[in-house]
């Protein structure tokens, strides 16, 4: 049998942030500052990151071995929670691009960007990604018969 998973890793611009994880919208996990997961393949990330200080800036940099990084062209955010933002069928597209900062700090991958949602000062970020559409590299595992 061959099961076909994504590993995420997701790191938050600061210790005291609270990252949480939905993978096709349902609840996945949830941690301070940093949040690795290993799961089935997925075709919707959600993140929702937040700083218990009002008014901090809320940054995240993300990536998958599915090749889904986080970026200014394919992800949307909001500062503002919407009823079932996570949901894969919620409707985003009033939603803006990010805003990609020109930090060249990396944790993962070089080529994943550090992203915000700027047009207004909040505590929280919440952004979605289709992941269908990145490309499949994709880790195999592989269980012998019992």
């Amino acid at each position: 049998m061959i099961f076909l998973i994504a590993l995420t890793a997701i790191y938050a611009s600061q210790a005291r942030q609270t990252i949480s994880l939905y993978l096709d919208g349902v609840f996945t996990a949830r941690a301070d500052d940093s949040l690795t997961v290993v799961k089935d393949w997925h075709e919707l990330q959600a993140i929702h990151v937040e700083d218990p200080s009002i008014g901090a800036d809320v940054y995240f940099l993300s990536s998958s071995s599915n090749g889904i990084r986080t970026d200014g062209t394919s992800w949307r955010c909001s500062s503002q929670y919407h009823e079932a933002w996570f949901l894969p069928n919620f409707t985003d597209h009033s939603w803006p691009r990010p805003y990609v900062s020109d930090s060249d700090t990396f944790f993962i991958a070089p080529d994943a960007q550090w992203i915000a949602y700027l047009l207004a000062k909040s505590n929280k970020l919440f952004c979605r990604r289709s992941t269908s559409v990145g490309k499949r590299h994709l880790v195999r595992i592989h269980h012998p018969p019992d």
